[in-house]
């Protein structure tokens, strides 16, 4: 390669590293990482649920033992004030929207009549002398409070006081929730409450991180907050703290393998430049899969990155086989010479990790399509990194120091065990090791386990729930349609079972959009009803009477009973008024259905409200939770087939490269016993593996597959240099990523202790089957 061509690589290895670094943009979504073009519909929910308004809004409880309203207010009014917060926020409320009594009145007062009843069938028990006796009674006690104009205004239209009670039900989204001084506070009045609805999603972690330290940095500058707290509840708490954690395991590791890389380096090769121009190998391979990503997806996952910057690990190869072998020649060898030398090697190293990167991402997960595109392209260029920036930097004399003592002692030790039968012992060993051990590996199916969650954001966001709104978040009910007109009719029915369920003790309480909007059919139904038989308006007016009402104080009912009536309430209609912000919640849109989500809490029997709702057609029980472990292990199915139909392909392209089973099998067969092998050891020791566990062990296949390629690449004599970059190779992955088994992140603490296992099987594997052949093998047949 000539120098222009390298110098154009420099500069586009530096554009890309700028490009990616203005672009960037991580997410942690799970759900994200996990829904594809053929998920099912528990996580096609759960992606619409986790991009919805209710996964976006933050709640912020403010408590204080007498001030929490004017606090609460004047905190509101700083937040509004702080620069940047408008753009990053969709609504800050914190009580009922402007004009929402008015626009209360204006949707359904006139149509008061179609919800007297939840059904037609309930229009006769709403209409029994005893209940008119109630709501009659009802209004003279609202008519001596405060509320009296208002009522009063209301009552010769709708005596049964629909509209009063339906303002009551609107006035707080969470059933914890009163309304004083226009404010949302706890029932006991010592909090008070802001709902904050975010434009971005709650995973996207970096966004989230400012705006809940803008939002603490707030609370705190305000005046007279003494015996204040400020408590919070939301996803995006969650999201910011598995970044935070993420970017602290990595520091933490980082800094422990650059040390390590140094001291390796420093003793083997006595050269910053070896160190340096390794770094920009692995670094391009990087920006470059990261640069695919952004292109394609717009921006990457937080799991991606972990699994693909262990992959582009192993790039790491490639360079280190530069210097062995440039390190061991005799008398010095060009860069560009030893660069045709052992390309073809490299290229078939390469080749194999891609072709098995393909098989992963034919899973059908598209977060493994992420990190097969993210790794692909990165191995890809960092090959073409290894080509245009090592044989520059390998210089006219060869790199001395521990690298010549490893390789003399590494030689000495070959050409005294090599042919030896009692080599047999090592890929014995690591069969036995898989068959005895495999069987007692502990499959992780449960995708929560990706995440670690801080146990004092749990206990907060409890808390804030029991004080604000006491619903589950995890269980809920689902109600779809082709259209919200048939939505709103599965929910009416999903409405009937859960209020039996209330009545019989199997759940507390829960909420619906139903009681607000019931289906046009029923809207219609029920005034169809009170229209055919009025004589409860006889029965109404004589009750009035006996308690002091006017004989006429029911006249224009009458009038309203006979003219015709309003068109039904629509959805449309209901989210283009004010009160469109509280009923959001409810919507969520699944595969092209309308889904209307109902809320449950306090739930003792799921069991049995499961067996009831079987007899409401469109309506399905979602438990997030046993969603996400059926799920993961139905994908962690696809992805071990992937990992074998990957193997296959290997060894498939190995052999063509060779032609001979015995060398194929001496480049790829120690790859396959080092994951029989660390399959088996993780099962002997009790470490359980899930789906970032099993990807990694690709990263342990493809290190296996280098290493075997590039002992069986040697000719004649030449074993001591590719040992001497496998064991290189095998320590400075250690340093770089077996450290990530220090980290308190489950999914980079499972890439660690996989690669650490694995890595350690490969490297002596690999050698094994080179030795166990004896010297007559090492010589390719060109």
């Amino acid at each position: 390669m000539n120098r222009p061509l390298r110098a154009l690589a420099g500069l586009a290895v530096a554009g890309l590293s700028v490009w990616t670094a203005l672009r960037l943009e991580v997410v942690l979504d799970v759900s994200t990482f996990m829904l594809g073009e053929r998920a099912d519909e528990g996580l096609e929910l759960s992606r619409s649920l986790t991009a919805g308004p209710a996964s976006r809004t933050l709640t912020l409880l403010v408590e204080h033992p007498e001030r929490a309203v004017p606090l609460a207010r004047r905190f509101e009014e700083a937040l509004r004030e702080q620069p940047g917060l408008a753009e990053a926020t969709e609504s800050l409320q914190g009580g009922p929207p402007s004009g929402f009594e008015e626009a209360m009145w204006k949707l359904y007062e006139r149509r008061s009549l179609a919800f007297v009843a939840p059904s037609s069938e309930g229009v006769t028990a709403a209409t029994s002398t005893a209940a008119l006796a109630l709501a009659l009674d009802d209004a003279l006690e609202r008519l001596a409070g405060p509320s009296s104009a208002f009522v009063a205004r209301l009552l010769p239209t709708d005596p049964l006081l629909v509209l009063p009670r339906l303002m009551e039900s609107m006035r707080a989204e969470g059933g914890g929730l009163q309304v004083s001084g226009g404010r949302f506070v706890t029932e006991d009045g010592t909090g008070a409450v802001l709902f904050l609805r975010t434009r971005a999603s709650a995973f996207s972690g970096s966004q989230q991180a400012e705006l809940l330290e803008t939002i603490s940095s707030t609370f705190a500058a305000l005046p007279d907050r003494d015996r204040a707290r400020l408590s919070m509840a939301g996803l995006h708490r969650f999201s910011a703290s598995v970044e935070r954690s993420i970017k602290a395991d990595i520091a933490r590791v980082t800094t422990l393998s650059v040390v390590s890389l140094l001291l390796l380096f420093g003793v083997l090769f006595r050269s910053f430049r070896v160190l340096g121009v390794t770094a920009l190998v692995i670094h391009s391979g990087f920006v470059s899969g990261l640069a695919a990503c952004l292109l394609l997806y717009g921006r990457v996952h937080g799991l991606t990155l972990a699994f693909g910057a262990s992959l582009i690990g192993v790039a790491i190869d490639y360079a280190l086989h530069f210097f062995g072998h440039h390190a061991l020649s005799t008398p010095p060898v060009n860069g560009d010479r030893l660069l045709r030398q052992l390309f073809p090697g490299l290229t078939l190293g390469a080749a194999t990790t891609v072709l098995g990167l393909v098989a992963l991402g034919a899973s059908g997960l598209p977060g493994l399509r992420e990190v097969g595109v993210f790794a692909a392209v990165g191995i890809t260029a960092a090959l073409g990194a290894t080509a245009a920036f090592v044989p520059p930097a390998l210089g006219a004399r060869p790199a001395t120091g521990g690298a010549l003592r490893l390789a003399r002692a590494l030689d000495k030790l070959r050409r005294k065990i090599e042919g030896r039968r009692a080599l047999w012992s090592l890929p014995l060993a690591a069969l036995v090791v898989g068959v005895v051990g495999a069987p007692r590996l502990e499959w992780q199916d449960d995708l929560r386990s990706m995440m670690r969650i801080d146990p004092e954001l749990v206990a907060e966001e409890e808390r804030v729930r029991d004080r604000v709104s006491p619903f589950e978040r995890q269980r809920l009910i689902l109600s779809t349609g082709v259209d919200m007109e048939s939505a709103l009719r599965v929910d009416e029915g999903v409405r009937a079972v859960l209020a039996d369920g209330v009545r019989g003790g199997l759940l507390g309480r829960f909420r619906s959009v139903s009681a607000l909007l019931p289906s046009a059919q029923t809207q219609r139904s029920v005034v169809a009803a009170l229209r055919a038989d009025t004589a409860w308006v006889d029965r109404l007016e004589a009750l009035a009477l006996e308690r002091g009402f006017r004989p006429t104080a029911f006249a224009p009912l009458r009038d309203r009973l006979e003219a015709e009536p309003p068109s039904p309430l629509d959805w449309e209609g209901l989210a283009a008024s004010p009160l469109g912000e509280l009923v959001s919640t409810f919507r969520v849109d699944v595969g092209g259905q309308v889904g209307l989500v109902t809320f449950l809490g306090d739930v003792k029997d799921p069991a049995e409200l499961q067996e009831r709702l079987l007899t409401v057609g469109g309506a399905r029980w979602f438990d997030q939770g046993e969603m996400l472990t059926a799920a993961s292990g139905n994908y962690l199915r696809r992805v071990a087939w992937g990992l074998a139909l990957g193997g296959l392909g290997v060894l498939l392209l190995v052999f063509l490269r060779y032609r001979s089973v015995s060398r194929s099998l001496r480049a790829a067969g120690p790859a396959f016993l080092a994951v029989v092998a660390t399959l088996g050891t993780l099962g002997w020791v009790g470490w359980p593996i899930g789906l970032v566990g099993l990807t990694a062990l690709l990263m342990v296949f493809s290190m296996g597959v280098d290493y075997g390629v590039f002992l069986t690449e040697a000719r004649g004599d030449e074993a001591a240099a590719p040992l001497l970059g496998v064991c290189v190779a095998w320590l400075s992955t250690w340093a770089g990523f077996g450290l990530l088994a220090l980290s308190v992140h489950p999914a980079l603490r499972s890439i660690g202790l996989v690669a650490a296992v694995g890595i350690t099987a490969a490297a002596l594997l690999a050698p094994a089957g080179l030795l166990l052949a004896g010297s007559s093998v090492s010589r390719r047949a060109d």
